[in-house]
């Protein structure tokens, strides 16, 4: 379990290529020893994802992702389905922008945005930060002063 949690702070801490290959570690680890489809196995395979993602490796992050929502999605406990579902679509709009394909991650980051304002409320800062990555992909589409009047309305 510590390689678990150790691999969460290489992650937050931008050691990614660190975590990434603990990650793989505890995943076949727990794939082992508790299944494929144990919860603890998924939420690590999804910090494997997020690792990849922020190292630029996309080659089958979006296919894992997919999977990893899915498994969340047929879980019991509705807190944990929303964000690890919710976040999965985070984590695709935010790798579509990445990779240049706009109008996909405008479509997953706009029904991330929504469920994120009701579950945590506009102020949250994971609702704030999709926000922000919204402005950003309407500002490839429109000019600065658009950008700035929709910013202005928005509540501080």
């Amino acid at each position: 379990m510590i390689r678990y949690y150790l691999t969460i702070v290489y992650n937050r801490q931008g050691r990614f290529v660190d975590a990434t290959t603990m990650a793989r570690l505890v995943y076949d680890e727990l794939r082992r020893t508790m299944g494929q489809d144990n919860h603890l196995t998924v939420s690590i395979f999804w910090l494997s994802c997020t690792s990849l993602i922020k190292q630029g490796l996309y080659d089958n992050v979006e296919q894992n992702l997919v999977s990893c929502v899915a498994h969340f999605t047929r879980a019991g406990d509705a807190y944990q389905v929303f964000h690890f579902t919710f976040g999965g679509h985070a984590k695709l709009g935010e790798m579509y922008l990445t990779v240049g394909q706009f109008d996909t991650a405008r479509t997953e980051l706009n029904a991330t945005q929504t469920g994120f304002n009701e579950m945590d409320g506009p102020t949250h800062s994971y609702s704030r930060a999709l926000l922000y990555t919204r402005f950003f992909l309407d500002a490839l589409d429109h000019p600065m002063d658009s950008i700035e009047a929709i910013v202005a309305t928005k509540p501080s």
